[in-house]
């Protein structure tokens, strides 16, 4: 689910950064331009872990900053397909099911990825342990539910900063033993507080 990268990128300082706490401001120049942002094909931005290494500055007179060429360590967020995770059903509409964890909230379960007799009643979706629907458990919001991911999405676009890109983990609870946390426990005859 996190990932530690080796990562390459170019910092611009100003001339009052520079001096003998340059170290500190290059690593506070890529707080500022990476933290919480999505690296296309690699995930989300948690922590800046350090700067690994500093190439040689190089000065643009048009705007008098100085431009370092720089590889930094940082841990991102990005879960594997398939991954088992449990998160908190934040929302829920007709097209599917939002979710999220402490740091993410791109998660969703589109209806296609749900169990087949899971079906919208007008107010949230509801499992329905046979056909005929009279007997069902309701997917409560803001509770916590058992997903396992089914894929990721990297979007580019116009709202994107440059370098980076939104991304969406789409997830799924088709499988036995995903859904809401609770059913687990009342499968086993206990009772748990979430």
């Amino acid at each position: 689910m996190y990932h530690k990268y080796l990562l390459q990128s170019t910092v611009a300082l100003h001339p009052e950064s520079l001096g003998p706490d340059t170290p500190t401001a290059i690593e506070q120049e890529l707080q500022s331009q990476y933290l919480n942002k999505v690296i296309h094909g690699k995930g989300l931005v948690m922590l800046v872990l350090g700067v690994e290494r500093v190439g040689e500055g190089r000065i643009f007179h048009s705007d008098g900053r100085v431009y370092y060429d720089v590889v930094w360590s940082g841990l991102l967020f990005c879960p594997e397909p398939e991954e088992l995770l449990l998160l908190n059903l934040q929302s829920q509409n007709k097209s599917g099911m939002f979710l999220s964890n402490d740091c993410f909230e791109d998660l969703y379960v589109p209806p296609g990825n749900m169990e087949e007799l899971t079906r919208w009643d007008g107010d949230g979706w509801v499992f329905h342990h046979d056909e005929d629907g009279d007997n069902g458990s309701e997917f409560e919001s803001l509770r916590k539910m058992w997903v396992r991911v089914y894929s990721l999405e990297f979007k580019t676009g116009h709202e994107a900063d440059a370098g980076t890109s939104r991304f969406s983990v789409n997830c799924r609870i088709n499988r036995e033993c995903l859904g809401m946390r609770k059913w687990v426990w009342e499968d086993q005859g206990e009772e748990k507080n979430e």
